[in-house]
């Protein structure tokens, strides 16, 4: 038995991801946070993928699934926002990571929690840089 494939690169490219995510900015450029926010819109696809796993089912680097869902924390984890929408998105994906099956939010010990740490440094750096104020 074996489950869906995703490829990390769809992942990361945001396949199905809204328009903010692949889109422009206000200016018409692309946005700097395009790969950030394509990350953090895929994390809770990835996620549910991961949880839907059977049980009998190893989750390892040998599974795509596992490997593209560890892709993206990692990505998020090593990505500092550099706009307002950047982090955002990452709010988001702290929040979704802290949520439990049942949907409750405890934070401690999960990738929310050390990301949550990073937005308020990531915060103090975009408003030292004036993008936000």
């Amino acid at each position: 038995m074996s489950g869906p494939a995703t490829s990390r690169r769809a992942v990361l490219a945001g396949g199905g991801a809204l328009p903010i995510a692949t889109g422009a900015d206000a200016t018409g450029l692309p946005s700097p946070d395009a790969a950030l926010l394509a990350a953090c819109e895929a994390l809770p696809r990835l996620r549910d993928a991961v949880c839907a796993w059977p049980d009998d089912m190893d989750l390892n680097d040998d599974n795509p699934i596992w490997r593209d869902y560890c892709a993206a924390i990692d990505f998020i984890t090593d990505a500092t926002p550099r706009t307002l929408a950047g982090w955002m998105a990452k709010a988001e994906a702290a929040r979704q990571e802290s949520l439990t099956p049942a949907g409750a939010e405890e934070p401690e010990g999960t990738h929310g929690a050390y990301w949550s740490w990073q937005l308020m440094h990531d915060m103090r750096a975009l408003v030292a840089a004036g993008v936000v104020r």
